[in-house]
């Protein structure tokens, strides 16, 4: 919203409305946060920019952790130079990037209950192979590298968790482990993305392949997983499948996304229709499955 000029955060995000979400058993929050609007560069209108939306984007994450709900800050949009961050890149910025976490780890550095996804959905950063997997740690051209991200982020002193979204859009976590950035604190985790009308590690057969070995050697958090096929019945035994696995297999998954959207069927996967909490088909399969674990 803040690139658009209209506010800071597209939803409530008061006390009730952080009182739905613990009332669906949600112990982790995952707050997408917008590069220029943190660093307030590039335009962005100053009441919405730069302190502003930095003392806001805390004070939400403040308020989730006095619910005992632990928060995922990470960087959704951005871009490079001078352009305005109005969507996804395929990569974070070389120009601004390194900058920007190093910002977010000295606002976030002495609360434990914060962690960081460095960023959201890398995809696209050279020709497909093993070369898109250099980029994403080493970087090149204009995109910053894991390496240098977690390594800005420990020049600060922080200690967080941090989470590091594969290729392909985060559905492809095959040579994490091969490329995984050096941490002296050993506080890396693999972040994926599983949806089951994108193409990636979204069958029973990926996750025994790719998951299974990747979750012995580092813990693995499935940041978004979701669908928006309207509750039919087949996708909702998909969901069954895929959440039973995660829990059978200490598999970490956030269900994407708390966006409210009244009527039938979805133009993306939204768990709620109203923010008072009541679910769509689809929230209602993951509602009444996190309520169960407890």
């Amino acid at each position: 919203m803040c690139v658009l000029g209209q506010g800071i955060f597209d939803g409530p995000h008061d006390e009730a409305s952080i009182a739905a979400m613990a009332a669906w058993h949600v112990n982790v929050v995952r707050v997408p946060v917008n590069e220029d609007c943190w660093l307030g560069i590039n335009g962005v209108a100053w009441r919405f920019a730069g302190q502003a939306y930095r003392t806001a984007i805390s004070s939400y994450v403040r308020a989730l952790n006095d619910q005992g709900i632990y928060a995922v800050v990470e960087v959704h949009w951005s871009a490079p130079g001078s352009e305005l961050a109005r969507g996804q890149q395929n990569m974070l910025d070389s120009s601004h990037g390194y900058r920007l976490w190093r910002s977010i780890a000295r606002a976030f550095r002495q609360d434990r209950a914060v962690m960081f996804d460095l960023y959201n959905e890398p995809h696209g950063l050279a020709a497909r192979g093993p070369s898109d997997w250099r980029c994403w740690a080493r970087g090149c051209g204009r995109y910053a590298g894991m390496n240098g991200l977690v390594a800005a982020v420990r020049s600060t002193g922080a200690r967080n968790v941090l989470l590091l979204a594969g290729v392909g859009w985060a559905s492809d976590d095959s040579r994490w482990l091969a490329y995984e950035p050096t941490d002296s604190l050993h506080q890396l985790a693999a972040a994926i993305h599983v949806y089951r009308y994108h193409a990636g590690c979204t069958v029973r057969a990926c996750w025994q392949h790719t998951l299974l070995p990747l979750a012995e050697r580092v813990p693995v958090v499935a940041d978004e997983f979701g669908e928006m096929q309207c509750g039919e019945s087949a996708a909702l035994g998909w969901l069954q499948e895929w959440m039973s696995f995660a829990v059978a297999h200490r598999i970490g998954m956030l269900a994407w996304s708390w966006n409210a959207h009244a009527g039938a069927c979805m133009p993306g996967p939204s768990l709620i229709a109203g923010y008072e909490g009541a679910p769509t088909p689809y929230g209602a399969a993951v509602r009444a499955f996190y309520t169960n674990l407890r």
